[in-house]
């Protein structure tokens, strides 16, 4: 990036910074409603768990308690020892608030910052280009899976989590310095008390695997050893500093219906129906699908999460993916994607149960639906070194683009016959963005458009395409 008044190279720091500005502008005006507008997040599990126990929280830090016991549910019941109100999380600081929908509304959207911004400082600190991050940056914020696990709220609140313990280890591994190295605990005891242990063990074996594979062939076995102490050490101090909630959880779950595991059909309930996958590539009617009444409209987007939808952009540069295999990176989120896919159609994979009795500890979780966390987090990554691959490739004239024209050729026959098999998926907003990419990348492969062009207006289709659906999928209404 190049200041043109003095024809000097922008400062890294002040780029990141202007990514995150940026990042965070596009917030505010997504969150609009629910800042300066009196609006509420009120839908399925926000409205029935999520909404009374953060209030039931809230009045507890107000009269300066802490919360035991609960006589809201079932004629009373443990709640601090259940983990899932997330009474010693940090971001709960926010419901000292005295107002307390404002502060539940700033509590949400401040996870949506930390997932926007560390997704953005992640893929520059793994040398994506400005652009890419910048893009990587929009769709983890905005992307399908996490504004429609708000409404599964742990979840939600665990999964945003990865990119910032990604990011912190990552500085360590540079810098070396104890620092880094006590933040990377901080922030894994944070994601622990968010209450999601299926999204704690799916981060930590997922940094391990990516730092694994991404070490330089200069090395030798020792650093494998030193990575395995490394966060084997940083698992175990976190889990030591978050024992005080842990350990009175664990005690719980002993007079709970998982003491010794969950059985196999209660554990595949809520697996992906494979239905549920066009929704990485279309999406319904929103304002129809929240308000229906008609019975089984909508019951392929059922389920722990009613949609998949990364951007059409997401699933353009999953299925680019294959033509820059090779690239290391590129390569292994392709696999990270496919994995995901394979653990989460849990009680419809045939194989599936081998793994259930294969795995340890898998069946004390429920509902593998929830693996689609890391295909999605692998759709992030897959966009930004795709279109850095891209672009790369087209300025060095390395690729043909007859192989681009018919590879986009497919993408819209598929998206296409999606569309004529399920009328529910709306396709004129992902089409019309294929055609105006598809025009955009012949001009700059022939030089008429300049790479910047081409990545600005990539960018800002993203961001529309994004903003359209989740505005609509961001179920609110007005304070009462």
């Amino acid at each position: 990036m190049i200041d043109i008044q003095t024809n000097q190279k922008i400062s890294e720091p002040t780029k990141n910074a202007l990514g995150i500005f940026i990042l965070f502008a596009i917030a505010v005006a997504f969150f609009y409603p629910l800042l300066f507008d009196g609006k509420v997040i009120f839908y399925r599990d926000f409205q029935f768990i999520t909404y009374p126990v953060r209030y039931f929280l809230a009045q507890a830090y107000h009269q300066g308690v802490l919360p035991y016991w609960t006589t809201n549910t079932f004629g009373g019941a443990p709640f601090m020892a259940t983990l899932h109100p997330g009474v010693f999380y940090p971001p709960s600081i926010f419901l000292f608030l005295s107002d307390f929908t404002l502060a539940l509304n700033l509590f949400y959207v401040f996870h949506f910052l930390v997932m926007g911004f560390f997704t953005f400082l992640l893929g520059r600190q793994w040398n994506l280009s400005w652009p890419a991050a910048l893009c990587c940056g929009v769709t983890g914020m905005l992307g399908g899976l996490i504004v429609a696990s708000t409404l599964s709220s742990n979840y939600f609140l665990s999964s945003v989590w990865l990119p910032l313990i990604f990011w912190l280890y990552s500085q360590f591994e540079i810098r070396n310095h104890v620092g880094w190295f006590i933040g990377l605990v901080l922030a894994i005891a944070t994601q622990t008390l968010a209450a999601c242990p299926e999204i704690s063990v799916m981060t930590m074996i997922l940094l391990y695997l990516h730092s694994i594979v991404f070490i330089t062939k200069a090395r030798d076995k020792s650093e494998y050893v030193r990575i395995t102490i490394t966060l084997s050490l940083a698992v175990l101090l976190a889990l030591g500093l978050t024992a005080f909630q842990l350990a009175p959880t664990a005690q719980l779950l002993k007079h709970t219906f998982r003491e010794g595991g969950l059985d196999y059909a209660f554990h595949v309930k809520w697996s992906l129906a494979p239905s549920k996958l066009t929704t990485f590539v279309l999406t319904p009617g929103y304002d129809d699908f929240l308000n229906t009444t008609e019975q089984g409209k909508y019951s392929n987007f059922s389920g722990l999460l009613h949609t998949l939808y990364m951007g059409i952009f997401g699933f353009l540069f999953v299925f680019l993916g294959f033509l820059f295999r090779k690239d290391k990176a590129i390569g292994f989120w392709l696999v990270v994607f496919f994995f995901g896919i394979f653990f989460s159609l849990g009680g419809y994979n045939p194989f599936y149960k081998l793994v259930y009795y294969s795995v340890p500890f898998l069946s004390f979780f429920r509902y593998p639906e929830k693996f689609i966390f890391v295909s999605s987090i692998a759709v992030i990554f897959l966009m930004g070194f795709g279109l850095d691959a891209l672009v790369r490739v087209t300025q060095e004239r390395k690729i043909r683009i007859s192989t681009i024209l018919i590879f986009l050729i497919l993408i819209f026959g598929a998206t296409l016959t999606l569309a004529m098999w399920d009328r529910n998926l709306e396709p004129q907003y992902p089409i019309t963005f294929l055609i105006i990419f598809s025009v955009a990348y012949v001009l700059f492969y022939y030089g008429k458009i300049k790479r910047s062009g081409f990545v600005a207006l990539l960018f800002i289709m993203i961001l529309l395409d994004l903003f359209i659906k989740e505005i609509g999928r961001a179920s609110c209404r007005e304070r009462v």
